[in-house]
Parts: structure tokens; C-alpha cells; sequence
């Protein structure tokens, strides 16, 4: 009888060699929110957008993000999968103020710096910690945490005044 061999070759790398492996960094960003320079309530919701403005040649494609705040705290987890080294820049901004609420023109730019090490066959990436600014050139630094703050509209109410005027002559009313 003849015998069937079947060999199955899979990745062809240099002996002594493993597969790559690359471990992805990640990175969140958290701002915070005021309504009259308070936190607001449960019933005081924003949403708020999340794009990119600035990625390294390479980068994986970006789909922006939309959130609400919740309380004081506005927050995008996860916002991207970093295998690829360099500068990311975020634009944040409220999308709208809502009724009852004077439109917060505020825009907030994130700075990711992404760097990455290598052992043997495994890449790690690395995302610092975002760097905030409120310029889109990037020179006007925040201190602190970013905040949106709205104000509420202020209702000005028209004063009214009533005027009644009687004509007389000589102390008495024209007839």
C-alpha cells in the first residue's frame, strides 16, 4: 500500500524565533461639569464629543464619541487602542447647553503621548497621562481638571408702571 503524508506548515519564521506579540495600550479621559458652580443633578444632563485631531502616520481609525455627564464627572473610557508610537490630540466639546441654560463655548484639546518597549518578540505601548489645554495649538495649558461650567438663563422679567392722568381746571374736571 502507498501511505498519504499531510504536513502542515504554518508561519515560516527564523529558528529560535516566536510570533510577535503586541500589547495595546489604552487611555481614558475624565473632565469635569458645573451648572451655576455647582454639581449638577441627576437631572441636569450635557453630552459632550469626543474627536481626534491629530494622530501619528499609522494610527488605527478613530470613530469620535459621545457622552453625558454623570453628576461632576464627564468621562471617556477606552477611548482608543494605541499600537502605534507618537502625539494623539482630542478635541472636547459640549454639544449643547440644552433649555434653561446659556450656551458654554468652551473647547478642551487632550495631549497623548504613546511610547513603547520591547523584550524579545513582545511591544508594549505605553499612553501618558493626557495633558489638557484650551487652545488648539496647544500652548494654553489647563491646571487642574478641564471643566465645562453653564450657567443658567437668567429671565429678565419687563418692570411695568401704570400712569393715570386727570386733567382739571381751576381744581375742577372739564366737562
Amino acid at each position: 500500500g502507498n501511505e498519504v503524508h499531510q504536513l502542515n506548515f504554518g508561519i515560516n519564521l527564523p529558528c529560535g524565533q516566536t510570533t510577535p506579540t503586541t500589547n495595546p495600550a489604552t487611555q481614558s479621559l475624565s473632565l469635569a461639569k458645573t451648572v451655576d458652580g455647582k454639581t449638577p443633578t441627576s437631572s441636569q444632563q450635557f453630552n459632550f464629543a469626543l474627536t481626534r485631531q491629530l494622530a501619528p502616520s499609522g494610527a488605527a481609525a478613530f470613530t469620535s464619541k459621545t457622552v453625558s455627564n454623570n453628576g461632576g464627572s464627564i468621562s471617556f473610557s477606552n477611548i482608543e487602542q494605541y499600537s502605534t508610537d507618537g502625539i494623539y490630540v482630542y478635541k472636547v466639546v459640549e454639544n449643547s447647553a440644552g433649555a434653561g441654560y446659556e450656551t458654554n463655548s468652551q473647547t478642551f484639546y487632550a495631549k497623548v503621548a504613546v511610547t513603547y518597549t520591547t523584550s524579545g518578540s513582545t511591544t508594549t505601548y505605553a499612553a501618558a497621562a493626557p495633558v489638557w489645554y484650551t487652545d488648539s495649538a496647544l500652548t494654553q495649558a489647563v491646571g487642574g481638571t478641564p471643566t465645562f461650567a453653564n450657567v443658567t438663563k437668567k429671565t429678565i422679567v419687563p418692570a411695568t408702571q401704570s400712569l393715570s392722568l386727570a386733567k382739571t381746571v381751576d381744581g375742577k374736571t372739564p366737562t
